[in-house]
């Protein structure tokens, strides 16, 4: 039978764990990871055989508590003896910005001396993601390690000079025997009765690049790559106060309440330190990295987390795109689709440093800008106008082959089959299951274009640029347009919905999927579309009880257990209930927002997962989708954006 890879994720700055339940780091896809590399593949505790574990429970995204005990004696009835405990271990792993710490408190009772023999199992060995992954050929790498009674130390140096450095230190009393080797440690203590000693474990990492990487005008590179100052990220709790606000928890259950209170704990945690401001990761732990339209969508729904969207901005905006480079799909003003600083990707060996096989993050970061200005940072709109400008006319040459300026993409371009979220190369499929060729038109992208434009006349009218706001309202009133001539179908759904894409000799793909949800999300759609749109995707071959299916049971592709052809993604959903509130549809919205609440009430973990099975719901738990993220930023803030719908007015 096949095991959940990663039962307990926990992430703080740039580092990301990956583990088994109990904390340790012990099969194949597990690691310490930070930096776009895994550097520990092995760490775990092997206890003595009659401890029993009571208690294993996390504290927020970061920490990690396990009770064990070694217990003795009988059922207390008719003069036997009751249980009683001869030796505690309380355990806490505390993930830091810079490695962890992992505490061991070791009691005994009163009267009762106790002994404690354990090992400790480590495997130091610096891999690149893509390494780890099998999509690119092992770096030769220089590794030293040294070691003392308690410290060991081991650094890799990579061809390109960069050098990554571990550090394992081990802090114990003179009555703790510790025997610390290269692959682990041995643990001897002595415990008094009534007494108790403390072991600490501490890793901490680093990396030193050979020289400062040239600038490219705001700083683009991370922390992780280009030494400096410490990088901060927000006070926790300022942080929560601002996204989940007491007023907001007040509208809301206890156990929703609760739900939001995490969702923000993961968000925080999901942001990654950079030079110019926290930027939300997409996922652990395979995407502990910038990603363009994640991040984008992950502040666009959680307005509140300021910081996040104008870091967002400014790395984006650092990081776009100036030449045509296939291999990439990089092009002039073209927004990022993800970031990586391995090693395999700092030698070239893949296109990802940065990648811009994504067509929609340019509009979403436009959008986002745009909300930032009218929150009050006009000063962004300044800093960033040449950013602005190059972004649109990105979407200006995007849209130049079609008569409406619809952004397209060339699939294959950089790698990717799609440019748009659904990414999967199966995506794109047409009423018979063939898949869509050319260059593709998808129908959410649209929508952000078409919002994008709207916004962008705002912005530029308040540069003093009439003539290109003027310009901007044209092209967006011809995506307005061609949306209801070229891809609403009348005959899609109960009483019509859009086509998912449009191919590249104009055929729709007139099949019924969760892409349309988000035009109500950017309102780019009139009211009797987006009437026709709810009823289509709160229908029974659309909703699934736990969201929108990303294709609807039926169409010829559809399938529960995949990534985009018939599962449910809580983001797509959430982004699906806010456009029914835009559109006054609050009992759908409210509907949507009650069964993403309940999906993250329904996980061990009490967060949204990355997305799951699109089986209809039954009184059990919903079906998992395999190696899922289970804590990803726009999952987090999925659920505290439906949160906010359902504490608010409607």
């Amino acid at each position: 039978m096949r095991r959940d890879p990663f039962p307990l994720v926990l992430k703080e700055g740039s580092v990301a764990l990956a583990a088994d339940a109990d904390g340790g780091v012990r099969a194949q896809a597990h690691g310490l990871f930070a930096h776009d590399a895994r550097w520990l593949r092995r760490y775990h505790w092997s206890w003595p055989g009659e401890l029993s574990e009571l208690r294993l429970d996390g504290r927020g995204p970061g920490t990690l508590r396990q009770r064990l005990s070694r217990i003795e004696g009988g059922v207390g009835r008719m003069g036997l003896s009751s249980p009683r405990e001869t030796l505690g271990v309380e355990r806490s792993l505390r993930l830091r910005e810079d490695g962890f710490d992992d505490r061991l408190e070791l009691t005994a009772p009163a009267g009762v001396e106790a002994r404690l023999d354990a090992e400790l199992r480590l495997d130091v060995c610096v891999e690149d993601v893509f390494e780890v992954r099998g999509f690119a050929e092992t770096v030769a790498r220089d590794r030293t390690a040294s070691l003392d009674a308690t410290v060991l130390n081991v650094e890799s140096r990579a061809p390109d000079g960069v050098v990554d450095r571990l550090e394992l230190r081990v802090d114990a009393g003179p009555e703790v025997d510790v025997a610390l080797r290269e692959d682990g440690l041995a643990l001897a203590a002595r415990i008094p009765a009534g007494g108790r000693r403390v072991v600490e474990v501490r890793v901490r990492i680093e990396r030193r690049a050979a020289a400062k990487p040239e600038p490219r005008g705001l700083p683009a590179r991370l922390a992780d790559v280009v030494p400096g100052e410490p990088l901060m990220l927000p006070d926790a709790d300022a942080w929560r106060r601002r996204v989940a606000p007491d007023s907001m928890l007040a509208g809301l259950d206890a156990r929703d309440a609760e739900l939001a209170a995490h969702a923000a704990a993961d968000l925080r945690a999901m942001l990654l330190p950079t030079p110019v401001g926290p930027v939300p990761a997409a996922g652990v732990p395979w995407y502990v990295a910038p990603f363009g339209r994640d991040a984008l969508i992950a502040c666009l729904l959680v307005p509140e987390a300021e910081e996040a969207a104008r870091g967002s901005l400014r790395l984006l905006a650092a990081l776009q795109g100036r030449r045509h480079d296939p291999w990439r799909a990089e092009a002039p003003g073209k927004i990022p689709h993800e970031m990586r600083v391995g090693a395999v990707t700092r030698l070239g060996r893949t296109p990802h440093g940065p990648h811009y096989g994504t067509v929609d993050a340019t509009p979403l970061w436009v959008v986002l800008l745009r909300r930032r200005v009218e929150a009050g940072d006009a000063e962004l709109l300044h800093e960033l106008e040449p950013a602005l400008r190059a972004a649109l006319g990105w979407m200006r040459d995007a849209g130049a082959g079609d008569p409406d300026g619809l952004l397209r993409f060339r699939s294959g371009e950089g790698g990717y089959q799609v440019q748009s979220w659904k990414d999967a190369g199966d995506s794109m499929t047409h009423l018979d299951g063939t898949l869509a060729t050319g260059e593709l038109a998808v129908v959410e992208v649209q929508g952000y274009a078409e919002a994008a434009w709207r916004d962008a006349a705002e912005l530029l009218g308040r540069l003093g640029d009439d003539d290109g706001a003027a310009d901007a309202r044209r092209r967006g009133r011809a995506i307005r347009r061609a949306l209801a001539r070229r891809f609403f179908l009348p005959g899609l759904g109960p009483a019509g919905c859009h086509a998912l894409a449009l191919d590249g000799d104009g055929r729709p793909l007139a099949v019924l999927a969760s892409d349309a949800g988000h035009l109500l999300w950017t309102g780019s759609v009139p009211g009797r579309h987006a009437t026709a749109v709810a009823a289509a995707l709160t229908g029974p071959s659309a909703w699934s009880g736990w969201g929108v299916r990303t294709l609807a049971e039926g169409e010829a592709r559809y399938a529960p257990l995949s990534y985009h052809t018939g599962s449910v993604w809580p983001h797509d959903t959430a982004l699906f209930g806010v456009g029914l509130a835009r559109y006054g549809r609050h009992a759908d919205a409210r509907r949507v927002a009650r069964a993403v609440l309940d999906l993250a009430a329904a996980s061990p973990s009490g967060r949204a997962p990355e997305l799951i099975a699109g089986d209809a719901r039954d009184d059990g738990p919903p079906v998992a989708y395999p190696d899922a993220c289970k804590l990803q930023a726009w999952s987090a803030a999925s659920v505290l954006a439906m949160a906010r719908l359902l504490a608010g007015p409607g």
